[in-house]
Parts: structure tokens; sequence; C-alpha cells
């Protein structure tokens, strides 16, 4: 059985985890964007598309800022490598639909920019 500071039973899992730590939300966003990096490099297009179309999943269980701003992160990366072609295009148009559909508008409006 687990106690807090004042001595009171408490469940480990409601302890909330330190930014970063196994399991964390950051350290699966953090992958995500280090994984998105690695393919940049490589400059696997298909991969990356592949990896934005993924993360969307894990973005829905997010707070709406942090999946703003990994999704804008990941959606930059790609358009760092190819900014001009008809992928691009539909990449940052199934981003707005998503982002839409979740109710995520300011997400919206900074992917509409692009």
């Amino acid at each position: 059985m687990d106690f807090d500071h004042r001595g009171n039973t408490c469940d480990p899992r409601s302890v909330p985890m330190e930014e970063g730590g196994p399991g964390s939300p950051y350290s699966d966003e953090n992958a995500i964007l280090e994984q998105a990096q690695i393919l940049k490099t490589d400059g696997s297009l298909e991969q990356l598309q592949q990896l934005i179309e993924e993360s969307r999943s894990f973005a829905a269980t997010l707070s709406k800022v942090k999946a703003s701003k990994m999704l804008k992160k990941l959606v930059d990366i790609y358009l760092e490598l190819d900014s001009s072609s008809d992928a691009a295009f539909q990449i940052c148009k199934d981003c707005v639909a998503w982002a839409a559909s979740q109710n995520r508008i300011f997400l919206k409006k900074s992917l509409e920019v692009r």
C-alpha cells in the first residue's frame, strides 16, 4: 500500500508523471517528433506522410495545445522537404479536415495558413 506525504493511502497511478518519464505522453510526443526528424534527414517523404497520418489518432488523446504543437511541427518538417507537390497540399488539407472534425479550431486556422 502506498501513502502520500500526509500519510493517506493513494493509488500510484493517480500521481502525475514527470515530464518525459516512461509512459508519459511527453515521451510519446517527443518520440514521434524525433522519428520525423530522422525521416526528414533520410528524405523519406512517404514514411513521413504515413507518420503524420498515424500520429493523428495519438494527437486526439492529447490536449488541444499539445496536439496542435505536435501536428504543426510534423507538417512543417514535411513542408521543409516538399512544399510544392500535390502530396504536400493533400497532407495540409487532410490535417485541416481532421482538426475541424476534432473541433480544434486553432490548429485548423494555423494549418490553413500553410
